[in-house]
């Protein structure tokens, strides 16, 4: 197993220089990045660099799958982060984030002099070069945006692209294994440059750039003590600027274990795993970490339990949460969602649930499933408001139709019961005979009964 490295290593077993290891290709391609197909294969080798016992813990190769997957789904819709597959042979993929994609009109509205408009000229050209992989003609361009060219420009040093730029260059990748330009002292070099031109203005952008120098620096440590110093100082100052680099966590933890600083080591990768549970998988199958695999076993198994822990907590207060949404909604019958099921899942018993799974839940799946939840909710809350207040304004219709329907006999029998009284009221007033007032009460009651009820008539027609 300890020849056996997800990542590329500089420990004794590890032969290959970095040259040979990115001519050596990928567990996955680069080009194919994303893919269902993609996702599958990391998955799959990384499992396979990892021993049964520490799998047993880690997760099997749906959980890394999913893993792989989720972060690329948080990243699809940036390009400001690196997804949870990346490797170094990858570092391509950083020539199109943050700053580094910014268009060439964005950089020529920020041009102040003549020499600032020819030098990111210089760069769009180094820029599409390095989309063709004409990698050597990529660096003739860059060299012409900094230095300019003897007797017609002088160049502009302070734009920290064209050095991020020629860093992967000679850096090199799976899709760049160019001897010609691969040159890791020199990718070093201007990784550090870049960084130094970017902190002010792209921190963040600059906190990449450290973690390109720190990684370079490991691979020209070539396993001595204070190379490897370099290289986690390096990625340390990548976190001084962005906290948030989960990649920089962990690639200080590598650089810690192979220094043999273990309990620092374990720590930052700690700090990796907060961000995804990949990294403990990455770590588990990583050659630097297979020297202090009964340091870093019990480690992960101590990690396991927490986020297991911590994952029915947050299950617990998702459910009372869907619970309270659901009465204040008004929703009678709980929908059926698979994030409510998961969160049952881990509410009642995540003693069994792998460390990728549970860590994944903390990190990002509990934030997302609770806000999926409270959008169904409220989704299905207002369709019962709807239905409710639909099914109140019918009632009411019903209601006024009837009362409507009522105004003619209303009419009539109140129009009849006032001439029946009158009737009987004007008669005993000219002293007739009983049979006589009622006769004319009778009729006076038949014609106030047509008045009412063509009254009532009239008011019917008004209100529709």
């Amino acid at each position: 197993m300890a020849d056996l490295s997800f990542n590329y290593y500089i420990g004794t077993q590890m032969r290959n220089s970095w040259g040979d290891y990115i001519r050596a290709g990928s567990v996955v391609s680069a080009i194919n990045r994303g893919s269902k197909e993609a996702m599958a294969g990391t998955a799959a080798n990384l499992s396979k660099c990892i021993d049964r016992q520490t799998r047993s813990i880690v997760g099997s190769v749906e959980s890394l799958e999913r893993s792989i997957s989720m972060g690329l789904q948080d990243v699809s819709g940036s390009v400001e982060e690196l997804g949870r597959d990346f490797q170094w042979g990858m570092s391509q993929v950083l020539s199109s984030m943050g700053g580094m994609q910014d268009s060439l009109d964005q950089l020529l509205a920020t041009a102040r002099t003549p020499a600032q408009t020819a030098a990111y000229e210089q760069f769009e050209i180094a820029r599409d070069a390095f989309r063709k992989r004409l990698y050597p003609e990529c660096l003739c361009a860059l060299r012409l945006a900094i230095d300019g060219a003897p007797g017609s420009t002088p160049g502009y040093k302070l734009d920290w692209r064209f050095y991020e730029l020629e860093g992967l260059v000679r850096l090199g990748s799976f899709e760049n294994a160019d001897p010609r330009t691969l040159d890791t002292v020199a990718a070093e070099t201007a990784f550090t440059a870049a960084a130094r031109y970017a902190t002010s203005d792209f921190p963040k952008d600059a906190a990449k750039a450290l973690l390109s120098a720190g990684w370079a620096a490991y691979i020209n440590s070539k396993g001595d003590s204070a190379g490897l110093e370099k290289a986690v100082a390096l990625t340390s100052q990548a976190l001084e600027l962005d906290e948030f680099l989960a990649e920089a966590h962990f690639q200080r933890a590598k650089g810690l274990a192979a220094l043999g600083r273990i309990d620092e080591s374990l720590a930052s990768l700690g700090k990796a795993i907060d961000f995804g549970g990949i990294y403990a998988a990455k770590a588990a199958g990583d050659g630097d970490f297979a020297a202090w695999a009964t340091e870093v076993r019990p480690f992960l198994e101590t990690v396991r339990t927490k986020k297991a822990e911590d994952a029915k907590r947050l299950a617990l207060d998702i459910l009372n949460y869907a619970r309270d949404l659901a009465r204040n909604a008004r929703v009678a019958d709980m929908p059926s969602l698979a994030e409510l099921s998961r969160a049952n899942a881990y509410a009642n018993d995540p003693s069994h649930t792998s460390l990728v799974d549970a860590a994944d839940y903390v990190a990002v799946l509990a934030e997302k499933d609770r806000g999926a939840i409270k959008e169904e909710l409220e989704r299905l809350g207002s369709e019962e408001a709807n239905r409710r207040s639909a099914a109140a304004w019918s009632e009411e219709l019903r209601k006024a139709e009837k009362r409507k329907k009522m105004l003619v006999p209303a009419g009539a029998a109140t129009g009849a019961a006032a001439g029946i009284f009158m009737g009987f009221a004007a008669q005993g007033q000219s002293g007739a005979a009983l049979g006589t007032r009622a006769l004319a009460a009778v009729l006076m009651g038949l014609f106030f009964a047509v008045l009412g009820a063509l009254v009532g008539f009239l008011f019917r027609l008004r209100q529709k």
